[in-house]
């Protein structure tokens, strides 16, 4: 969930190494040095842009299904549908200005050392972005879904809503302490103390996360499983609440075992090393909004209930 990009070590030292001026101002590196001249780079830059488009393909169709609630009844003008979404839109905007900070360092227009000040609204985005795509699997689709099964549950309520309230209160405050320090780096002497506080934070809210994510599993699973289903109803959510779910608890483990290498182990990560963990995690990432999407898009909304009490009960946008 943090901002990982693959290769920026590599645009450090070609960018402050060109015609030995870089102390004076940075150079036109797109034409003097070439820009993305390795494959780490080249790479990256295939990886944001595939994602660009990825997100903007979510982002249409989500626009679509909004606007036609009768063809898409899984989809409501309710918050937890407004808030996939913007999440969306974050997650677009952080590949988008990937490619951009990329672009700029690979040609010399910025000094590296302004890539952390870039990396500000960067950390943002990408964090805002998937936790609310978390709010949305639990707050949207696990609650429809279990309307469906004919036996509403309050559980998101009383205990899911409070947890996610804290994880985004953790969030907010890392995300304080971690501007602060990618912000001030070059003219602040940071304490050590400082840098692990903001390592701690983001420990624990990513544990968090992973908790909340396998709370989505196991209600995803317990709702097939235990509820009275129609066979085509069973036939759809058996396919996309454990994928979801599933997904979603892969992605964060993934994150919490990158970022606990990365912060709390002197094992180095290459360039090539780098690449290949920014593709997996974007490829989750894309993964995942794609297929809550596609679950809100399904035809199991349209089914019948298997009671009139089902059919009474279940509205989506609640």
């Amino acid at each position: 969930m943090a901002p990982r990009r693959g290769g920026s070590s590599s645009s450090s030292s070609s960018s402050s190494s060109s015609d030995g001026d870089s102390l004076d101002g940075p150079t036109n590196m797109c034409t003097t040095n070439g820009a993305f001249q390795e494959g780490h780079d080249i790479a990256t830059l295939v990886i944001d842009a595939v994602l660009v488009v990825v997100f903007i393909i979510v982002l249409s169709r989500w626009i679509i299904a909004l606007n036609r609630r009768t063809r898409y009844p899984g989809i409501r003008k309710a918050a937890p549908w407004y808030s996939f979404g913007l999440g969306a839109i974050f997650i677009l905007l952080y590949y988008a200005l990937d490619i951009v900070t990329l672009c700029l360092l690979q040609c010399g227009v910025v000094w590296f050392y302004m890539y952390y000040h870039i990396q500000v609204p960067e950390l943002v985005f990408t964090n805002i972005g998937m936790l609310l795509l978390l709010v949305t699997v639990l707050f949207s689709t696990l609650p429809k879904s279990r309307k469906l099964a004919a036996k509403p549950s309050k559980l998101a309520v009383l205990i899911l809503g409070p947890a996610t309230a804290v994880t985004a209160a953790i969030l907010v405050a890392f995300l304080g302490v971690r501007s602060y320090t990618l912000g001030t780096w070059d003219y602040v002497d940071l304490s050590e103390d400082l840098l692990h506080a903001g390592n701690g934070l983001y420990m624990t809210y990513d544990v968090l996360y992973l908790i909340l994510s396998i709370a989505a599993l196991g209600l995803s699973i317990e709702t097939i499983v235990h509820r009275p289903l129609s066979t085509n109803q069973i036939g759809t959510l058996r396919f996309w609440l454990p994928f979801i779910g599933a997904v979603l608890c892969v992605r964060t483990l993934y994150d919490v075992i990158r970022f606990g290498i990365e912060a709390y182990s002197d094992t180095p990560v290459y360039a090539d090393a780098g690449v290949a963990l920014y593709a997996v995690d974007a490829f989750l990432t894309g993964l995942l909004f794609v297929i809550v999407l596609e679950a809100a898009c399904s035809k199991v909304w349209h089914d019948d209930s298997p009671t009139k009490q089902a059919e009474q009960v279940f509205d989506p946008a609640r």
